[in-house]
């Protein structure tokens, strides 16, 4: 049986123009991967590594340069505009950001049914008992319905725009940086609320994010992205217990622990390069304290071993990594719950 989506040799080049400047950026620079029917792929990176074109490019609100994107085992890229509208009642997006992403001169009611308009849904017993019900579902009341987004905090908002992402039963939901924006102890309830949704509705997702604690919570496999290209796919187990690439141990020593500790880590010097002029060979041989010639040279292929990939020439004879925290082990939820006492979270109250 295929995948939900495939992705193969992705490519997306920028050219840019200018009197004193001309060249391309090379965003996305030839990714592959798959994602099952009902599972969450997280997709980490700094910013700036293309994840974001990535997630616009699987959607096709972005055009390729090169490669393929099959959806259901259909190809994308050469669909019409009405057949690309049919297959994106299946594909849908929840934003970063939860105050541009809503229409302020539109109230809730109106933001969440516009998709059910759109795509002349059959709305039985009515649009206004289905936003009443998707309301519910993402924690909210039906009464809010008849508000304007300038009413509600951020993560009220965020729920907002995933009952409107939810509002078509899509197949695949992707979820650019959907809490980077909020207070973390919101952060927390909001990546609640999409697992849960995730699980009760058999939803494939891919959730982008810089924040690897945050992936940890909601995703069954981690992408890690550097510089336009994946470097190390895992199980997310795996990838925290044993990370192979000398970049995915970098971010993941890069997590602040509440404890002082005393043992060595991977401190990432300098920014990334230029991807208008991306270093020959491994892209992260300018920063990588495990560097060769080799590295300089070659670049490496995705190499896998056990449902592990790593494209890395050396990562079988990398000293061993020590490993997280242990107090970064434990769930983010008892975590903010011990943190945060017996004081009730704001974002819970209504507006």
């Amino acid at each position: 049986m295929s995948p939900l989506l495939e992705v193969t040799g992705l490519r997306k080049h920028f050219s840019l123009g200018g009197f004193f400047r001309r060249g391309e950026v090379r965003a996305v620079d030839g990714v592959s991967f798959a994602i099952e029917a009902g599972e969450t792929l997280g997709l980490v990176g700094e910013s700036g590594c293309g994840k974001s074109t990535l997630g616009r490019l699987i959607l096709r609100l972005v055009e390729p340069s090169a490669g393929n994107v099959r959806f259901r085992g259909q190809e994308l890229a050469g669909l019409s505009a009405a057949a690309m509208v049919a297959q994106r009642r299946d594909m849908q997006l929840v934003f970063q950001d939860p105050f541009a992403s809503l229409n302020p001169a539109m109230t809730v009611r109106d933001i969440i049914a516009e998709p059910l308009e759109v795509h002349r849904i059959d709305t039985t017993p009515g649009i206004d008992r289905r936003v009443a019900i998707l309301l519910t579902r993402v924690g909210l009341r039906p009464d809010h319905a008849r508000r304007y987004p300038h009413e509600f905090s951020g993560g009220q908002r965020q729920r907002i725009g995933i009952a409107r992402a939810l509002a078509l039963e899509p197949l695949l939901l992707v979820c650019d940086e959907p809490v980077s924006a909020l207070d973390v102890s919101v952060q927390a309830q909001i990546l609640n609320l999409l697992r849960d949704v995730q699980r009760e509705a058999g939803l494939a997702m891919l959730f982008i994010s810089h924040d690897l604690m945050a992936v940890r919570q909601v995703a069954s496999r981690v992408a890690v992205m550097y510089l336009g290209r994946l470097v190390e796919t895992a199980p997310t187990a795996a990838l925290f217990a044993t990370p192979r690439h000398p970049y995915a141990r970098a971010l993941l020593d890069a997590v602040p622990a509440p404890e002082v500790e005393r043992r060595p880590r991977i401190v990432l010097e300098g920014d990334p390069p230029n991807p208008m002029d991306p270093p020959p060979g491994c892209h992260f041989h300018p920063r990588c304290p495990f560097a060769t010639e080799r590295c300089r040279a070659e670049a490496p292929a995705l190499e896998v071993e056990d449902g592990h990939a790593v494209a890395c020439h050396h990562w079988r004879w990398l000293p061993p990594w020590p490993g997280l925290s242990p107090a970064l082990t434990e769930p983010m939820a008892p975590r903010l719950a011990r943190l945060l006492g017996h004081f009730r979270p704001i974002e819970e109250t209504s507006a």
